[in-house]
């Protein structure tokens, strides 16, 4: 081939490489060193709203401004970059974008020239800020809720450790709240609740937090305490409420509450801990006939020895054949078909009879069991699997919970594919669950893990969405296939209140191409309001309980 006609070849080839990318929807642009735009597509134009004649020549940073520095500061000569940054259009509209840079080097390694790609994600990251919201904040009270305070307390107690302060923890309900709602109703009840979270945040510091956790349930995280003194101070002001009768709709009675404290670092230094001991003395307290608050001891925590006698039995319980897999059907929504199942852990205890989960896993997670148990339930549902297609049952897949204590082993996908070699079951047919809330103290080696099972054909779903928070970017790192929304929601669902959160999560799951499972689907008013809302995807008592072997084969 002579060079003339190399020449020609290559000029073609440039010539279809930027018709592509002419058409290409995304904005694109190339720059020289010295971030002066020497080309951009018209996806770029149209995403910012100038003409080429305005854009060519012009510097990078006049349309795109970058969060930290200049962008040939960001570019290493061996990496790409990307960002999420926000700009404004030739109108004065905000637009989200994620922007990704990649770098030309020339003959001795340098960069010669800067591209860069630009996807509005401004619907996204709507739809985020919509569940971040609604996710944080109690819709009855406006006060915030569970999750954030958790995530709070946790923050606060690094900067108490860097700060040698104090932190004191108090955990109220209101007594008999029950019998309000049952005789005056829950619309009255509600106003109880908004009205006693409003007074709340005057006996407070700007500081301070105050959540509702949950039914009658409030929490108030106090900072930069000097003793117990200042706590008491926020109770006795917390009690000085309820000495005054309530009115509301022309509607006069009474209410009390019981109170229970723990400070940091006096009664722990753990941030799950301290919140756990503010609910043990407001448990002692409820019990207690002539006290309202009680102050946490150690010797509350003694009495809780039974949950170390469970410990103790659950490590006998494999052997014991105690432990038990049940099966799930989940289905498409619209036709009831089978597409998979979810494979649930059930202990049928000796003495005991049957113990929840909710009860014994976080035993075993505590108690070091929980790799064990979960290695056994991966070989019960592999083998299990394998079996069925064998005798020629509908071949789908099966979904196991993980534990994150699984995930950080950094053999554990290692110890998956031996399962799948040693049933000879297809990658395919096995399903992993993750938790929202998983951990980011090892979060590198479990990415790393749950990129080994991509790679081999396993799907990761995140289980119980919506229970906590997680960013967009969080999502992305963990390249899940799928999102299971919390049956907690689901239940919420016969009221139009809480609708706008599982609206929000199909719309943000849809929007980032990931399949949809509602968990706890039980009438016909939830399953109309998610076909409505185009979830395809369900499990639940509607259509089935959990069953064993024999009885799951049935939906096969």
């Amino acid at each position: 081939m002579s060079e003339i006609t190399k020449h020609h070849k290559k000029d073609d080839q440039i010539k279809v490489l930027y018709k592509l990318m002419e058409k290409h929807t995304e904005g694109i642009l190339i720059s020289d060193f010295d971030e002066q735009i020497i080309w951009c597509n018209s996806g770029f134009l149209k995403l910012i709203g100038y003409n080429k004649d305005e854009v060519i020549g012009k510097a990078i940073k006049d349309f795109l401004q970058f969060n930290k520095g200049a962008l040939a500061e960001k570019i290493d000569d061996q990496k790409d970059y990307q960002e999420e940054i926000i700009i404004k259009n030739k109108e004065g509209q905000e637009i989200n974008i994620l922007i990704k840079v990649f770098n030309v080097l020339d003959d001795k390694k340098r960069i010669s020239y800067l591209a860069a790609v630009c996807t509005d994600i401004t619907e996204v990251k709507i739809q985020e800020g919509k569940i971040y919201e609604l996710a944080y904040t109690d819709t009855v009270t406006t006060l915030f809720n569970r999750d954030y305070f958790v995530e709070k307390i946790t923050y606060e107690i690094k900067q108490a450790k860097s700060k040698n302060e104090k932190i004191g923890v108090i955990f109220f309900d209101l007594d008999n709240f029950k019998s309000i709602n049952d005789t005056l109703g829950h619309k009255i009840g509600d106003k109880v609740l908004k009205l006693f979270g409003d007074e709340l945040k005057k006996l407070v510091k700007e500081n301070d937090i105050i959540a509702r956790l949950g039914g009658d349930e409030f929490v108030c995280l106090l900072t930069n305490i000097n003793d117990e003194k200042d706590v008491l101070e926020v109770v006795h002001n917390i009690n000085y409420i309820f000495k005054n009768p309530v009115i509301i709709d022309h509607k006069e009675f009474y209410i009390s509450s019981s109170i229970g404290i723990s400070i940091f670092p006096d009664d722990t230094t753990n941030a799950y801990e301290l919140m756990n001991n503010a609910d043990i003395a407001l448990y002692k307290a409820k019990n207690e006939k002539e006290k309202t608050m009680i102050r946490f001891t150690r010797q509350m925590k003694e009495e809780l020895d039974e949950q170390f006698t469970l410990s103790n039995h659950l490590r006998k319980a494999i052997k014991k054949e105690e432990l038990s897999v049940h099966y799930q059907p989940i289905v498409n929504i619209d036709n009831e078909e089978i597409i998979s199942a979810e494979a649930l852990l059930r202990w049928n205890h000796s003495q005991y009879g049957y113990i929840s989960p909710t009860k014994f896993i976080p035993i075993a997670e505590a108690n070091g069991l929980i790799n064990e148990i979960g290695e056994w339930v991966l070989n019960e549902v592999c083998k299990q699997n394998k079996k069925w297609q064998e005798q020629g049952f509908k071949k789908i897949p099966i979904a196991v919970n993980i534990s994150v204590k699984q995930l950080e082993e950094k053999d554990f996908a290692q110890k998956v594919f031996s399962i799948l070699d040693t049933y000879k079951l297809d990658a395919q047919y096995l399903e992993l669950e993750i938790t929202e809330s998983i951990s980011i103290n090892n979060l590198n080696n479990i990415l790393s893990e749950l990129q080994k099972l991509k790679d081999k054909g396993i799907k990761i779903s995140i289980d119980d969405f919506g229970t906590g928070y997680s960013s967009l970017g969080k999502l992305k790192k963990l390249s899940i296939n799928k999102l299971k929304i919390d049956r907690s929601f689901i239940n919420d669902l016969n009221g139009e209140d809480e609708n706008e959160l599982v609206t929000a999560i199909i719309a943000m799951a849809n929007s980032l191409g990931l399949n949809i499972i509602a968990e706890g689907i039980e009438t016909e008013n939830q399953l109309k309001f998610l076909q409505n809302k185009k979830c395809i995807f369900g499990q639940g008592y509607l259509f089935s309980k959990p069953l064993i072997q024999e009885e799951f084969e049935k939906f096969l």
